[in-house]
């Protein structure tokens, strides 16, 4: 990692900024970021995957029945909670960045330590969050769109805030309320950007097959019965790659959304400044209690 140069939160940036400084930072700490992917969400990622795959395979080459189905859902839910997990170990690992002097500073235990003490308030927002948007898309999908963006905060609010469920929605409202267009384009600049890098993933295979050079075109109706089990082993290595690539690229998301936050923050509150202030007059309290 390096230290020589620490990135600053709290600073107005523009699109192309963020979305620069979003690749800087993710350059500069990519060892503690598959580190945390590694110890955080390795564990739930394969056991989901694992469980998903076998009821697929029951359900597919031994006509499984609807246990089966069930089983493979819940292999799905345990892989999104590792995804998860992942992305709010993450932006504690942010929060842990920002706080210390220098980057190499970062202790993975106090980012594990602070991950689980705010799951309920992450799972508690979640909820709330999916139950407003999916009750605007049942009317219609504008309105579940526009509340999709005012509630895309809630998360960096819980993290760099130390906020509650409750507080994180009505906080990020807040924060997006008369940037909604730019966070909205940040997002889906962003989204854009993770499809292109898994297109690129996957161009090597999907070049292959033109040629040749496997029977394998990347679609999960290469699944059949009469497919035999080393291609079954190989195929579900493929699929299982192919996922944790879009879990890491997902930081993209994570981490850029996290920049934007601090840039509206900056704008609209003067955060930085208000930082520098506050640690003025503590570091002057502690100079006073060293006068005799």
């Amino acid at each position: 990692m390096d230290s020589r140069h620490k990135i600053n939160f709290y600073q107005d940036r523009n699109f192309g900024d963020i979305i620069t400084v979003t690749f800087d930072f993710i350059a500069q700490n990519i060892q503690i970021i598959l580190r945390l992917l590694l110890r955080v969400a390795m564990p739930l990622l394969v056991l989901g995957f694992i469980i998903t795959g076998l009821s697929f395979y029951q359900i597919v080459a031994h006509n499984g029945g609807i246990s089966r189905g069930w089983m493979s859902f819940v292999g799905i839910l345990i892989f999104i909670a590792g995804m998860f997990l992942y992305y709010f170990s993450i932006m504690y690992m942010m929060l842990e960045y920002d706080r210390v002097e220098h980057p190499d500073q970062i202790d993975l235990s106090r980012i594990w330590h602070n991950t689980l003490k705010h799951l309920k308030r992450f799972l508690g927002v979640s909820i709330l969050t999916a139950l407003i948007i999916t009750f605007s898309y049942l009317f219609f999908i504008l309105p579940g769109i526009i509340l999709y963006v005012f509630f895309s905060m809630v998360y960096q609010v819980i993290v760099f805030e130390d906020a509650k469920a409750s507080q994180a929605l009505s906080r990020s409202f807040g924060i997006v309320g008369g940037n909604w267009w730019r966070t909205f384009f940040l997002t889906l600049i962003l989204i854009l950007i993770q499809i292109l890098f898994n297109y690129l993933a996957d161009a090597p295979v999907y070049l292959a097959a033109m040629f040749g050079l496997i029977d394998f075109s990347g679609s999960i109706s290469a699944f059949n019965q009469n497919l035999p089990l080393y291609k079954w082993i190989l195929y579900g290595i493929y699929f299982f790659i192919q996922y944790i690539i879009l879990v890491i690229l997902g930081i993209i998301s994570v981490i850029g959304t996290t920049f934007l936050y601090f840039s509206i923050r900056e704008q609209k509150e003067n955060a930085g400044l208000i930082r520098e202030i506050e640690a003025i007059g503590t570091h002057s309290n502690e100079e006073d209690d060293y006068d005799y």
